[in-house]
């Protein structure tokens, strides 16, 4: 019964790694449930919590990098969050690539005043950053998941 809930614990963290969800949380459950039955050590329990505190911190730190690096200001930054959030919202997947590309363009050309081609290039790399973001933690579920599969076989 535990493989199956690991299983699926596992299939699901990779899945929604690509949605840019917490993935690598769900490894860390899925290394506590097979912890029951399987001997994993206390310092790949710990690693794991490391790795996916990492992930999550590096993942809002990249969208934020790559507002700033395309000439983004807090304005973008902040438009980006709220464009996050109501893309998920209204659109799920697309919305939620979408939504941080026109909130950082559209707080950077309304709020901030910037130029058009400014703003263009803030939301731009808005969404490159998120991107990055989202292969960053599919890199790591997948990587954590691995490690875990090993561990218990």
């Amino acid at each position: 019964m535990d493989v199956a809930i690991v299983t699926i614990l596992i299939s699901i963290g990779i899945l929604i790694s690509f949605f840019n969800l917490p993935g690598p949380w769900l490894i860390v459950i899925a290394t506590l449930v097979a912890n029951a039955n399987s001997d994993i050590s206390t310092g790949m329990i710990v690693i794991f919590v490391l790795l996916a505190i990492f992930a999550s911190v590096v993942d809002n730190l990249l969208v934020i990098w790559g507002a700033k690096k395309f000439g983004g200001g807090k304005w973008g930054m902040i438009g980006a969050v709220v464009g996050l959030l109501v893309g998920i919202l209204i659109g799920n997947l697309a919305g939620g690539i979408l939504g941080p590309f026109f909130g950082a363009f559209m707080f950077e050309y309304l709020i901030a005043k910037k130029d058009s081609n400014v703003a263009f290039k803030a939301g731009l790399g808005t969404v490159i950053g998120l991107l990055g973001s989202i292969a960053m933690k599919v890199v790591f579920t997948a990587g954590m998941a691995f490690a875990l599969v090993m561990a218990i076989r």
